[in-house]
């Protein structure tokens, strides 16, 4: 059996590597070179590198015996009408494989020139010349019908083309050989057009690969005399005519037959079988095989190891200059060795060399590792191994051994190994190289690397969680063979794949995810986290829902003394599927003392208030409420009577039909940024334009305070007012809506929360309708971002209340002046334990002196912002979000004493 040279490796046609540049020769011959795109190109010389020749022409003309024509580009025909000598042919090459010639070339009653690994897209025509040879070059070009083939004619004498690629489908003809010529020889080609041979005398014709289209493969006519046609693969049938039978041999060929079944025409006689042609007089198709009609049903092994080894212009080496070897596993049924291919392409030993896969890649200390041998070795090839196993050893195994170790050493976790393997063909010097890994560990359980994580990707789609962000959680020694998720709603595991963690909930609520591994030896181990769906926020353009003084949304009237309001607030912007809305409540000029207490329609009313006025006060407060049947929530009345305003700021969704978001709070504390616009007063009756997300900040720190915001949550103070009036807060850049967001008295602190829409300039708008400037501040306390920044929000169906210092619940007696005390909110009251963040309205009663209120998480610093302003004798109330640290809030006062009550209206859960 005859050992492959370059094992694994098929080489391209006249790959690149093949055509180093030649060198200028002895004697005075010269490189010329043609670059027809180079900027310094000039056919009048020198033509070197530095400054090649325009055109091919001008190269051919000026060559003279031994020298070199180097084609880099050349666009125009040319003719070569200059000879070589026996010891000095003139030679035309390419630079490489991407050079081209697209012109046509004509040798011209020439001798010895010789076309070397040459690449041109134009025909070749030779007349009346000898001792030409074209060898190792390409032909290709199957744009055009009449571009890429090669027309031999007139009195030229032993020319060869040999080893050398004519792809033009389209042509007529790959090599044309014309009456008068003699001793033209075609060896080991690849034709992909037929061949013509035409009143030629002692053609030979052997090794090639010819393909036709609809065509004879190959045709002698014209009386040639001489013909011999020996171990080539003909994708077509063949063609003798009558006069040009002289002399001819004809054997060790492979035929397709035509569409007719016929696979040859031979001297006026069709012939559809092998058996009847070699059955005629004159001894042809010795040893023919013939190749199946069918594409699929095609054996392109019958060519294999078939030739006439001993046949002239046999060569020993194929088309790409590829060795002869021995196909193992067909017989050896041609001449001499038995082991050549007919046609132009020797079969090459298609052994392929494959990364090792450790087995098993992740193990305990003490388990032997294997490497299995997973090669692409039909031929059976002999192959030994050389392995680096990553520890300080490195062991040869022979052919048919499968490498194995035992690792001594491991680390808590696992310690990666790299194993680098050398393959090689034994009796050749092919081989590769592969590095893979293994992870060894001492022996243990299984066990959890990570906290598991999960994220609510789009606040469009407040009910789809991605589990993905579990991440790899767990580890074996043994590795792990596969994982499951259960999102905890009844709808069964799946395995944890890329493509299925993204699951949608059929309904708000928490839910138990748990991702379970199980691993080589079959033990398993979970892990599990908490889901949180429910709606997601969506800003509306502030619109006014009601106004007893004009009849909006309700009767014209004041509503006196336990009346109860019942008002749509579906619509303007809120879909029917809201789940709850954010309204701006505001009582105006009440005839007595009392309260306002917002729920669901059709759902007990709670005793915690939403707003709380004073007689004749004109006062607002944010009220988060569920949206009852009908779309409508109910407005009870304590005392009256009194005018009410409702204006809706937003709602919360499960399929917002709008820009939506989570909540998000700023460093998680309230009232950190203030005055950001820089202007202590408001002008009378002006508005001002502040930076809420500001533009100079870092992309990490824009997602941190609110970056891509659909809404923000601010916190206005207005400090001891010159005359009564109120603020309006919206997006910049829209029109000013007729709503309000804090009503104020003359000289009065007063303070509130406002939930307003933010567009992508991170800008929001505040009016002042006053009688003169005011002193206001404004504080960021959080934002609605379309990613979970830090927890999904829930409103409460009716309001918790955690503090009453009245009652002494959640603290007794009450607040003094430079004091802080703080008061639980996690667990309290039915709240779940694991609160992070609650939306709670705060009620400062009966001050003996003005005076501000702040609140905070435990845990953090009292931040700069107060969140409720006080005066002396009244209840005020404010709604204002809080972080939550360690399940409690603080509160402190500055001045006098005073009672405080908390309501929560909505929560939010790590």
């Amino acid at each position: 059996m005859s050992r492959i040279r370059t094992a694994g490796l098929i080489p391209l046609a006249l790959a690149a590597g093949l055509l180093a540049a030649p060198s200028a020769h002895a004697d005075g011959a010269v490189v010329r070179f043609v670059q027809s795109s180079a900027a310094d190109c000039a056919d009048a010389g020198p033509g070197d590198q530095a400054q090649p020749y325009c055109t091919l022409q001008a190269a051919l003309s000026a060559a003279q015996p031994g020298d070199t024509v180097m084609v880099v580009e050349a666009t125009d025909d040319a003719v070569l009408s200059r000879s070589g000598t026996p010891d000095a042919p003139i030679t035309l090459t390419s630079a490489d494989m991407s050079s081209v010639s697209t012109g046509t070339l004509a040798l011209q009653s020439v001798h010895d020139v010789r076309i070397s690994r040459f690449r041109g897209s134009g025909t070749l025509h030779i007349a009346d010349s000898r001792q030409v040879s074209v060898e190792s070059s390409e032909l290709a070009d199957i744009s055009g019908p009449a571009v890429g083939s090669v027309d031999i004619t007139g009195s030229s004498a032993d020319v060869t083309l040999r080893q050398t690629y004519v792809l033009n489908f389209n042509a007529p003809y790959a090599v044309q050989v014309g009456a008068g010529t003699q001793r033209v020889t075609l060896s080991t080609n690849v034709l992909r057009a037929p061949v013509r041979l035409s009143g030629t005398s002692d053609a030979l014709v052997a090794g090639n690969s010819v393909t036709a289209s609809g065509t004879s493969a190959l045709t002698v006519s014209g009386g040639s005399a001489g013909t011999v046609l020996v171990d080539n693969v003909f994708d077509g049938p063949l063609k003798a005519d009558p006069d040009s039978l002289q002399g001819m041999r004809e054997s060790y060929d492979n035929v397709r037959p035509g569409s007719d079944g016929t696979l040859y025409d031979w001297g006026g006689t069709a012939y559809t079988t092998v058996t009847a042609f070699q059955a005629a007089p004159g001894g042809f198709g010795v040893q023919d095989l013939v190749t199946a009609p069918s594409a699929a049903a095609r054996n392109y092994d019958n060519w294999v190891d078939a030739a006439d080894e001993t046949a002239p212009g046999e060569l020993p080496t194929d088309v790409n200059g590829r060795p002869r070897v021995d196909n193992t596993l067909v017989p050896n049924t041609g001449t001499g060795s038995g082991t050549w291919d007919r046609g132009a392409e020797e079969v090459q030993d298609p052994i392929h060399f494959y990364a090792p896969s450790p087995s098993p890649d992740q193990a305990p200390t003490g388990t032997a590792i294997t490497l299995p041998y997973q090669d692409f070795n039909p031929w059976r090839t002999p192959v030994s191994a050389t392995v680096d196993w990553g520890d300080g050893t490195t062991r040869s195994y022979a052919a048919g051994t499968l490498p194995s170790h035992v690792y001594t050493k491991g680390a808590a976790g696992g310690q990666t190994y790299a194993i680098t393997e050398t393959k090689r063909v034994e009796g050749s010097s092919y081989q590769q190289t592969f590095t893979t890994q293994v992870v060894i560990s001492p022996p243990g359980p299984m066990t959890v690397k990570d906290a598991p994580g999960i994220r609510i990707p789009d606040a469009r789609h407040p009910l789809t969680i991605d589990a993905s962000t579990f991440g790899t959680l767990f580890f074996s020694p043994w590795g792990i063979a596969g994982e499951t998720m259960d999102f905890g709603d009844g709808t069964g595991t799946v395995p944890v794949d890329a493509s299925n963690m993204l699951h949608t909930y059929a309904r708000p609520g928490r839910y138990r995810v748990t991702q379970t591994a199980t691993d080589r030896i079959g033990r398993t181990i979970s892990a599990s986290a908490v889901a949180q769906v429910g709606a997601a926020f969506a800003a509306v353009a502030p619109a006014r829902l009601l106004d007893t003084r004009n009849g909006t949304g309700a009767a014209k009237g004041r509503p006196g003394a336990h009346s109860v309001i019942r008002l749509t607030v579906t619509g303007h912007g809120v879909p029917s599927g809201a789940t709850s809305v954010l309204l701006n409540l505001t009582a105006v000029g009440s005839a007595a003392p009392g309260y306002v207490t917002a729920y669901p329609h059709g759902r007990p009313r709670p005793t915690a208030s939403s707003l709380d006025y004073r007689r004749g006060q004109t006062i607002a407060n944010l009220v988060s409420v569920p949206v009852g049947a009908n779309g409508q929530v109910d407005l009870y009345v304590s005392a009256g009577p009194v005018d009410l305003v409702a204006d809706v700021e937003g709602y919360q969704s499960t399929a917002p039909t709008g820009p939506a978001g989570f909540f998000t709070s700023y460093l998680g504390q309230h009232g950190e940024w203030t005055n950001w616009w820089g202007a202590p007063r408001l002008a009378a009756d002006g508005t001002r334009t502040l930076q809420v997300v500001p533009p100079e900040l870092t992309n990490l720190q824009q997602y941190d305070m609110g970056y891509g915001a659909t809404a923000v949550v601010l916190r206005l103070t207005v400090s001891k007012p010159g005359s009564a009036g109120y603020l309006t807060a919206y997006r910049a850049g829209t029109a000013r809506p007729g709503t309000s967001v804090l009503n104020f008295s003359q000289g009065e602190d007063r303070s509130a929360t406002a939930v307003v829409p933010v567009g992508p300039d991170g800008k929001v708008s505040v009016y002042a309708h006053a009688g003169r400037p005011i002193l206001l501040s404004v504080a960021v306390e959080g934002f609605y971002a379309p990613e979970l920044a830090d927890s999904q929000f829930h409103v409460m169906t009716t309001p918790v209340r955690v503090l009453d210092t009245r009652t002494g619940l959640g603290h007794r007696g009450r607040l003094a002046a430079s004091t802080d005390w703080r008061f639980k909110v996690s667990g309290a009251a039915g709240l779940p334990s694991g609160v992070t963040g609650v939306l709670v309205n705060l009620t400062a009663v009966n001050p003996t002196a003005p005076g501000s209120l702040w609140a905070w998480a435990d845990g953090n610093h009292r931040p700069v912002e107060e969140a409720l302003r006080y005066q002396r004798g009244q209840v005020t109330a404010g709604l204002v979000w809080l972080p939550v640290v360690n399940g409690y809030l603080r509160l402190s006062s500055d001045y006098g004493t005073l009672d405080v009550v908390a309501d929560i209206e909505g929560y939010a859960l790590g």
